[in-house]
């Protein structure tokens, strides 16, 4: 849980971190609905939704 708390209070500040952070979140994501879900609970705990890209800036274009 360490490490995890630790990417996460990286990810507050720093955008690289945070699209990488969203990305390890979203790899078993089969719906935009469920990609979204972990968006907004990263937004949620602090990271700027400004710093989580969509589906698609990810480079996911297949979600359902």
């Amino acid at each position: 849980m360490t490490a995890f708390e630790e990417a996460l209070t990286a990810a507050r500040t720093d955008p690289p971190t945070a699209r990488r952070l969203l990305a390890l979140l979203t790899i078993g994501c089969r719906t935009v609905d469920h990609f979204e879900k972990e968006r907004a609970s990263l937004h949620e705990d602090g990271v700027p939704a400004a710093f989580l890209p969509s589906t698609r800036e990810l480079g996911r274009l297949d979600p359902i």
